[in-house]
């Protein structure tokens, strides 16, 4: 399965920005969630932005498969020196935009040198577009050198780390 060019414009992105937290590395897979509660259960259409003064960087779908509900999106943004990701459900339409809710939010740790954000990461060749992983950078088809992962969990709409051996994740730019 081939994901959509989003994710190499994600790694890309992420891999030059310079707004990152600054925190420890050795906090492990957890997020940091401090002063972000006020999002959760904010909706916003899709045209708009859930944070004010945020820049967006990037963003995309969870594929449920086939007609499953719901759509979840991931988005990745810069605010005040920090990259942000939210996930958010799709709850409608407003005109001819979905009207999304946000599920869960959390600040990403930065990015140590030569690393970038993945996404479509999975065990084998089943990916999922709901996990995504810190690896570190390769001139590979895969990113086998995960530092750090999580997933999506559709069921709860909240970001949770996920265990990191013989994850793998797609490198959507090899061989561009």
């Amino acid at each position: 399965m081939r994901l959509s060019w989003c994710a190499l414009a994600l790694a890309v992105v992420l891999a030059a920005c310079a707004g990152v937290n600054r925190t420890a590395q050795g906090s492990g897979a957890r997020l940091d969630r401090r002063g972000l509660g006020s999002l959760i259960g904010s909706e916003w259409p899709g045209d708009s932005t859930p944070v004010a003064g945020a820049e967006d960087r990037s963003g995309w779908l969870i594929e449920p498969g086939g007609d499953e509900r719901p759509v979840y999106g991931m988005r990745v943004q810069s605010y005040r020196g920090r990259s942000l990701i939210t996930a958010a459900r799709e709850v409608g339409r407003r005109g001819s935009h979905a009207l999304w809710r946000t599920t869960d939010a959390a600040w990403l740790p930065s990015l140590p040198a030569g690393s970038l954000l993945a996404i479509g990461c999975g065990i084998r060749d089943t990916l999922e577009t709901g996990v995504f992983a810190l690896v570190r950078n390769a001139d590979t088809e895969w990113f086998v050198d995960v530092l750090r992962a999580w997933r999506l969990n559709a069921a709860t709409g909240r970001i949770e780390p996920v265990s990191i051996p013989g994850l793998r994740c797609l490198n959507e730019g090899f061989g561009a």
